[in-house]
């Protein structure tokens, strides 16, 4: 029984301290959170703007790709 109450004891005490580091650097978590989001966000505005190369690109290869393989079959 005292072991029990010794082990819960500890349990919430350590419990508390987890919950009173989180409250203590929840505002850098935050903080840097946001600064992940504004790089992937600029990494997105970055590859919408190659996007149409990208595509002309893929559709090109694709095409060339047929074309070899037509001449072969000839």
């Amino acid at each position: 029984m005292v072991e029990k109450a010794a082990s819960s004891e500890a349990k919430s005490i350590s419990e508390y301290e987890w919950r009173e580091k989180l409250a203590k650097y929840k505002d850098e978590l935050l903080l840097t959170k946001g600064v992940r989001l504004r790089k992937k966000r600029t990494n997105t505005a970055k590859l919408v703007e190659k996007m149409p190369e990208m595509l002309l690109d893929y559709k090109r290869d694709k095409w060339e790709k047929k074309m070899k393989e037509e001449d072969k079959a000839k």
